[in-house]
């Protein structure tokens, strides 16, 4: 809770690397500021930020202003935006950097048209994911970018469109097994090991490049 502040300040908010994005997402909602992708992102400002983390074409870097965090020594830096490259899932934070704060400057709406995108968004996780099961959400990376390989008809390479055309929905190994709602997703069916989650997963990166010459990124 020590890094848990939301401050507002001149059309700018001050995040806690501890508050839960979703926290965010309702919180700033009520001032009429619209982070409303952070409600369906699990975990907190500071992973979201290290990672970029981002859904429905919104990523946090797009928001960011500045980053505020130690290193191990216990050093306070304080790193501006033009500094900072977000690409996707990643960022070029220093090696051993610890976020603890970051501020970010949202668009400005109706809090109404806020929460209808919030609620939409919350409904189609629901409906296109396994979202009460028992999974580490997206299991990998989309490899846009990374082959020329199209699929007939596909316009973009999707990581979970690749693992349903190799044909792995419902694969097990032990108690893991590739979700038949959303192939990007391994489930744990109750005492999966670590190993039979690092294993199914390995199978899936596996299969998939024997197909399409394409290695899935964790």
């Amino acid at each position: 809770r020590n890094f848990s502040e939301i401050e507002e300040k001149d059309g700018e908010v001050k995040l806690g690397a501890g508050n839960f994005s979703s926290k965010v997402a309702v919180n700033l909602s009520e001032k009429g500021y619209d982070l409303s992708f952070l409600r369906t992102i699990p975990g907190t400002i500071g992973g979201a930020i290290a990672m970029n983390a981002g859904c429905y074409g919104n990523y946090i870097g797009d928001y960011v202003r500045s980053i505020e965090g130690v290193d191990k020594a216990g050093n306070f830096i304080r790193i501006r935006r033009e500094k900072i490259q977000f690409q996707y899932r990643t960022s070029n934070l220093p090696k051993n950097f610890i976020v603890t704060s970051a501020i970010v400057r949202p668009e400005r709406i109706q809090k109404t048209i806020i929460e209808k995108k919030m609620t939409e968004m919350l409904s189609k996780r629901e409906a296109t994911q396994p979202i009460k099961e028992a999974t580490c959400g997206s299991t990998f990376k989309n490899p846009d970018g990374k082959s020329s390989l199209m699929l007939e008809g596909i316009t973009e390479l999707k990581a979970w469109r690749l693992i349903d055309e190799t044909g792995l929905r419902g694969k097990k190994i032990g108690r893991a097994m590739v979700s038949t709602k959303h192939p990007n997703f391994l489930i744990n069916l109750g005492g999966a090991t670590a190993h039979d989650i690092e294993a199914l997963g390995e199978y899936v990166r596996k299969s998939v490049y024997q197909k399409y010459g394409v290695m899935l990124d964790w």
